[in-house]
């Protein structure tokens, strides 16, 4: 059965090209389910000897399970059922499985918070304030913030660029080089201006190993992680006393409902579906209204089209 899950994260890695962390996430959830098939004979009647011997019933006394006795959320409990389903999807696929014991239950309802933009006068007030800085780290603090607000960036691909991915004499960022899925971005003027004065004067500071392909560098020369980005979002958030809450995610979104209130649709603003729109419009009804620049500040008109519209390329499946 392990061999199975273990078949399944491979399957994800080649073909869907996921990211480590949503790896993670899927190999702690499966092999969960795993644990529970095994230890839990009280619940089940005896452990799972092969994924085939699953029912909807085992699998819905595990989603009981996980709710009552462990006590996660709804939405954690969603998450985790919607892992299983894939798995045993996989499975069927695969012809390990003859059905799928998840499709028929009756999962948790999650109700989603509706994002909120943030006041374009406060992402100026926040853009601004590493400039008061002059220091390596501000100079890419700067240059993080501002590539997340004004391209609309996801914050998985930010912090996997390297410096192979950025194009400063066209302009463009190339997310994800070695994937097989490569985002062309392209960089208003006043990014790029930042991007290209980081790269300069503050990455070589930060370098510690010269064969450190990381774009940004944390205080020890190696990449930065996720988490270090929201916590240096955090420090300038508090240290320019804004009351908003705001995250890596805020700002990416901020990019996405100030364009669509400028006019732009959901395509041009890195979004992928109508819902994702809708979200963003949204925040864009919520957000204060008043003259701000556009994410994307001296836009030639084809650097705003670039900007709010990521060009996928997909390389052929090895």
């Amino acid at each position: 059965m392990r061999k199975q899950i273990a078949l399944f994260l491979q399957f994800l890695t080649a073909e869907k090209d996921c990211t480590e962390n949503t790896l993670a996430a899927y190999s702690t959830d499966a092999y969960q389910f795993y644990e529970f098939t095994q230890s839990n004979s009280d619940l089940i009647g005896a452990p799972i000897e092969q994924w085939a011997d699953v029912s909807p019933q085992i699998a819905q006394i595990y989603l009981e399970y996980m709710r009552d006795k462990e006590g996660y959320a709804a939405s954690t409990v969603a998450r985790k059922m919607a892992v299983l389903k894939s798995f045993f999807h996989f499975l069927v696929q695969a012809q390990v499985i003859a059905e799928n014991p998840i499709v028929e239950l009756d999962l948790p309802k999650v109700t989603r918070q509706k994002p909120r933009a943030i006041s374009p006068k406060h992402i100026e007030r926040l853009l601004e304030k590493p400039a008061e800085h002059n220091t390596p780290k501000a100079l890419r603090d700067q240059a993080l913030m501002e590539l997340l607000y004004t391209t609309g960036i996801r914050i998985t691909e930010l912090i996997r660029l390297s410096v192979h991915s950025v194009d400063l004499e066209n302009g463009v960022l190339k997310s994800d080089p070695g994937s097989r899925r490569v985002r062309i971005i392209a960089l208003p003027q006043r990014s790029l201006r930042v991007l290209e004065r980081y790269l300069k004067e503050g990455r070589p500071h930060l370098l510690v190993e010269p064969d450190e392909e990381s774009l940004f560098l944390n205080h020890r020369g190696q990449g930065l992680t996720r988490q270090g980005l929201w916590l240096i979002i955090k420090g300038y958030v508090e240290e320019t006393g804004l009351q908003d809450v705001i995250t890596p995610h805020t700002l990416r979104h901020s990019f996405a409902a100030n364009l669509i209130n400028a006019g732009a649709d959901w395509r041009k603003a890195g979004h992928r579906s109508p819902s994702a729109e809708a979200k963003a419009s949204h925040a864009r009804h919520d957000a204060p209204q008043g003259k701000h620049r556009r994410p994307a500040e001296e836009p030639r008109e084809a650097d705003a089209e670039k900007s709010a519209h990521f060009a996928e390329h997909k390389s052929p499946t090895a």
